[in-house]
């Protein structure tokens, strides 16, 4: 379900690739070069995407719940496929979580906490003259963190995640399709 997963969301990006780039922006190839300061920046913004998401599904009624969370899906996936991470090693992470820990606890916050400590390992702040380098293997370990919180909260609480992901994409692509 992951690869399937992964594979529609860099179908989805490569489709919103041309809209961002008419209104201005200029999106990096994936996996980022962290070593990059926009890059860097890149990832830092789609992150605060995944925040606001995961602020709309605490804040939603429970009926749009489930739709918030796979909008929140879609952006923890991203940020997965610009960080390097792949499916497999988030179904070994999956594989080996489940027994060390207990993942069925996870709330929000936590999700907004690994992102959160993912974007820390990135030294590149406009601020910063000498900037250290980025610690890529703990920002790919911390964004997958926020991913599998995420998918075993909504499991957790009754949430058929994957199926709300597949809905919620088929709505992207008649955006996308359609100029909204």
């Amino acid at each position: 379900m992951l690869h399937k997963i992964f594979d529609f969301q860099k179908s989805l990006i490569a489709k919103i690739r041309p809209v961002e780039l008419s209104l201005g922006y200029t999106p990096p190839q994936f996996p980022l070069d962290f070593t990059q300061r926009a890059d860097q920046d890149w990832f830092r913004m789609t992150s605060w995407y995944l925040v606001e998401e995961i602020t709309e599904a605490m804040a939603a009624k429970p009926d749009t719940y489930a739709e918030e969370l796979a909008d929140a899906l879609h952006f923890a996936v991203e940020l997965c496929i610009l960080a390097g991470v792949t499916p497999d090693q988030m179904i070994a992470k999956f594989q080996l979580d489940l027994f060390e820990s207990d993942p069925y606890h996870h709330t929000l916050p936590d999700v907004v906490k690994a992102i959160g400590l993912a974007n820390q390992q990135l030294k590149h702040k406009p601020w910063k003259r000498n900037p250290q380098e980025p610690k890529v293997d703990r920002c790919q370990a911390h964004t997958a963190d926020a991913l599998f919180k995420l998918i075993n909260h909504a499991l957790f609480n009754g949430i058929d995640i994957y199926a709300e992901y597949f809905k919620k994409h088929a709505e992207n692509e008649t955006r996308v399709a359609t100029g909204y």
